[in-house]
């Protein structure tokens, strides 16, 4: 670090710097915190806006139940101000699914599907005022040239921003996070894994959990495409 701040002309506190523990040995990490004088936290560090616990079960308690808290908090909140439903409508798509969106592409991991249905019924709630509602959300959610109004469906964003995740893989200068899950491979084209058969494609390690759900909805989102002997999506 001190070397990185000589290069960069960034003047880095050291106190300040958070680090959190994954996976090390009791030996090896007393004796790192023995070295470094970071602000070790063994609960978990926050980056702009996101929590990174130090259990993986706890990303979606501490992030998305939070986000999702503070969306129906938002909403109630909203209920007084006099809007038309098209309106509200236009609130929810310009405010709240940003808010939901951040954190779904910040972290595409697996969301109980009855947690992201409560959200959905927040929404719908408050774009009706607790009524029931005048036009099925089919109609709402298709595009503009089928007569709809093409608003968010919460669950199909979840599933975008899995599929993003992956998609990255594909690009020339990749992120350096790619690099690791081919190291994870040995053997394996990722991005190739992603136009074989499920059941042709190798077991995922566990270390990759989350690329494997995103894998599987993926495959469980798209369908072979007209072209001979195309397996994206396929079984």
């Amino acid at each position: 670090l001190q070397e990185y701040g000589l290069v960069s002309y960034h003047s880095l506190n050291l106190l300040k710097t958070q680090a959190l523990a994954l996976g090390l040995p009791p030996a090896d990490l007393r004796s790192i915190k023995a070295r470094y004088s970071f602000a070790w936290n063994d609960q978990g560090i926050k980056y702009l806006g996101i929590t990174l616990p130090g259990k993986f079960e706890d990303i979606v308690s501490t992030n998305h139940k939070k986000v999702f808290a503070e969306t129906k908090s938002l909403l109630l909140r909203w209920r007084l101000v006099r809007l038309s439903w098209l309106g509200r409508a236009a609130a929810v798509k310009m405010t709240i699914l940003p808010k939901l969106l951040y954190v779904f592409r910040m972290l595409p991991v697996p969301v109980p599907k009855p947690l992201l249905n409560v959200v959905h019924r927040d929404i719908s709630s408050y774009i009706w005022n607790g009524k029931r509602p005048r036009i099925p959300f089919k109609v709402l959610s298709a595009p503009l040239e089928d007569e709809g109004l093409k608003f968010p469906q919460i669950l199909a964003y979840h599933k975008a921003a899995a599929i993003a995740s992956l998609s990255e893989s594909l690009l020339i200068h990749q992120p350096l996070w790619t690099y690791i899950q081919s190291i994870a491979l040995p053997g394996h084209s990722f991005p190739g894994l992603l136009f074989t058969p499920s059941k042709s494609r190798p077991p995922l390690p566990t270390a990759l959990q989350i690329t494997r759900w995103s894998q599987n909805v993926m495959t469980n989102t798209y369908s072979p495409g007209p072209m001979p002997h195309n397996t994206v999506g396929g079984s």
